[in-house]
């Protein structure tokens, strides 16, 4: 086999090279036409979008009270029909004289009577939003059927009176922080007008709030049903409610009477 001279290896270098560079050609226009077809690649994939997300809190109103002082105990005892007056048990100073807790007037007529009580209902505003406070009342309510009827030493009377707890001086703890400012806007129901609202007076100082009445129906003692004057602030949101039984000398014995009150609060819408 004769060798192959240098001209024939040029000439097939050359078709070589042109056959390289038409495929080169070809690849380059061939990718063009890919591009054109379907636009640029990208990392990203077809159709893809952003996440979101969302966090919500609703903080609701709450209505509420508590009774944190909840019983209070006359006890059982009797009437000294030959005592100086009649028998006057309270939880506040209505009678103005005190032996060791309750407070007693003419203490020789009451005789063996509970006497370690010194304290009212404590109502505390324990919700978050401001409200109107009143009682019903279940039980032995009025003073011919807690005590009994008129004698011809007098008339029983079992009745209630309200008061800041700043001047109550009510040593049981509250749920929240203790008063330091008068509750209620110092304004409490005086019982003139059963309690509908209206019919209010101010207790700067005295705890000898006007007494009324126990009843049955019961009464607003803060505000009404369109005023909600008792605060949720810890500072001012409670009050106390004195209770005062009345015996005359005479009194008829009987067996032991229950009078349960339930507090009601009520808010705005």
């Amino acid at each position: 086999m004769n060798d192959i001279s240098n001209k024939t290896i040029v000439i097939l270098l050359f078709v070589a090279m042109g056959i390289t560079l038409i495929g080169t050609i070809a690849t380059i226009s061939r990718l063009g036409y890919i591009e054109r077809s379907y636009g640029v690649v990208t990392g990203a994939l077809p159709g893809s979008q952003n996440g979101t997300g969302t966090s919500t809190l609703t903080v609701i109103a709450f209505a509420a009270i508590s009774n944190d002082f909840n019983t209070i105990q006359f006890g059982s005892g009797y009437t000294n029909n030959s005592g100086g007056g009649p028998c006057v048990m309270a939880t506040n100073n209505k009678a103005g004289t005190s032996t060791s807790g309750m407070i007693f007037s003419n203490v020789t007529t009451c005789v063996s009577f509970n006497n370690s009580n010194d304290k009212g209902f404590l109502l505390e505003n324990t919700g978050n939003v401001n409200i109107s406070v009143n009682y019903t009342c279940s039980g032995s309510c009025i003073a011919t059927t807690f005590i009994g009827g008129a004698t011809s030493d007098g008339f029983p009377f079992f009745e209630l009176a309200i008061s800041p707890k700043t001047v109550a001086n009510h040593s049981t703890p509250e749920v929240g922080s203790n008063d330091t400012a008068m509750s209620c806007g110092n304004r409490f129901n005086n019982g003139s007008s059963g309690g509908n609202g209206g019919n209010f007076e101010r207790n700067n100082s005295n705890i000898n709030q006007s007494y009324f009445n126990v009843s049955v129906g019961g009464q607003f003692l803060c505000g009404s049903a369109a005023e909600y004057p008792l605060e949720s602030v810890d500072t001012q949101d409670a009050f106390v409610i004195n209770l005062n039984v009345s015996l005359p000398r005479y009194v008829v014995p009987g067996g032991a009477k229950t009078a349960t009150f339930t507090f009601n609060a009520f808010a705005s819408g």
